[in-house]
C-alpha cells in the first residue's frame, strides 16, 4: 500500500514539474514569436511612413527643417486621426510648446536651468485626452538623459526624465 502511494505521489510530482516547464517554454516560445511578427505600416499623406506596434503608432514631423519623432496612439491596425490632426496642430505650434515645455522644466528641475534643449520627442497616446501629450528633450547634447515634460489639458504639469 504504501509503495503505491509513494508511486502516485511521484507521479504526480513528475507532472507537476512537467506542467510548469510545459508552460515556461511556450511562454517563451511566445514571447519570441510576437517579437518576430513585423510591424504595420500606413502610409500618411503629411507623415509619410508611420510604424505601429500594439496600438502604438511612430512617424516623423518635420518643423522647419528639424526632424522630430513622434508617437501617437491608435488600434493595431491604423493610428487615431484624431490623436494625428492633435500633432498637426502641435508640429503648428511647436516653437511656442516648446518654449513652455523648457520654462517649466527650467523652474522644476534646478540641475538644468541653463542647459539649452533640443526637442526630441512628441508622444500624443491618449486617446481618451487628446489635450494631455509630452515632449522629449536632450539637454545640451546629452543622449544619456531623456527629458520629458507632461502637459494635461493643455498646460505643462510633470517633468521627469528617463535614462
Amino acid at each position: 500500500m504504501l509503495v503505491i502511494l509513494l508511486a502516485a505521489a511521484l507521479v504526480l510530482a513528475v507532472g507537476l514539474l512537467l506542467y510548469g516547464l510545459g508552460r515556461i517554454v511556450y511562454g517563451i516560445a511566445h514571447y519570441h514569436m510576437l517579437e518576430r511578427q513585423p510591424p504595420c505600416e500606413v502610409c500618411h499623406p503629411v507623415y509619410g511612413l508611420l510604424t505601429g506596434v500594439d496600438g502604438l503608432w511612430s512617424g516623423t514631423a518635420r518643423p522647419t527643417g528639424r526632424a522630430v519623432r513622434f508617437t501617437v496612439g491608435g488600434t493595431d491596425s491604423a493610428p487615431d486621426d484624431a490623436l494625428l490632426r492633435r500633432v498637426d496642430a502641435l508640429v503648428g505650434t511647436l516653437a511656442e510648446v516648446e518654449r513652455r515645455a523648457v520654462d517649466f522644466l527650467r523652474t522644476q528641475e534646478a540641475e538644468v536651468s541653463k542647459a539649452v534643449f533640443e526637442v526630441t520627442g512628441l508622444d500624443v497616446t491618449g486617446v481618451n485626452h487628446p489635450d494631455d501629450f509630452a515632449l522629449e528633450f536632450m539637454a545640451d547634447g546629452d543622449d544619456s538623459r531623456v527629458w520629458r515634460v507632461e502637459f494635461e489639458a493643455g498646460q505643462p504639469k510633470r517633468t521627469g526624465f528617463d535614462d
